[in-house]
């Protein structure tokens, strides 16, 4: 079984259509779920965001098998970004947002500009 990759002017078009509050919650909900969108979109940084902060939350994690440190509100929040259980999560669909806001005013101001 053979699998295709989108053609340009569909991938370009679901850039400039795509609801980045979706992919958001998709990646909150399912973090691997933006490598579909990576792949619907051929736009590789949702794949680089999703593993740079799993890898991120793997390796703080390996090293520091207990939050290490204590103290005011910001070490209280990397602490429960990189240990909680929905902390992870949380990053994952704040990347994603990021990413694909980045990628949907490119596409606009792209499509635009022809």
């Amino acid at each position: 079984m053979k699998i295709n990759l989108p053609s340009s002017e569909e991938s370009e078009k679901r850039q400039r259509t795509c609801k980045t509050w979706i992919i958001a919650i998709s990646a909150c909900l399912i973090s691997p779920s933006v490598l579909l969108f990576s792949y619907r979109q051929k736009r590789y940084e949702y794949a680089v965001v999703f593993l740079l902060i799993a890898a991120s939350v793997i390796v703080i994690r390996s090293i520091y098998p207990t939050p290490p440190i204590s103290g005011g509100l910001f070490i209280s929040l990397v602490n429960w970004f990189f240990y909680s259980r929905y902390g992870p999560a949380i990053l994952h669909a704040y990347g994603a947002w990021n990413i694909a806001e980045i990628i949907k005013k490119g596409a606009i101001k792209n499509f635009k500009s022809q």
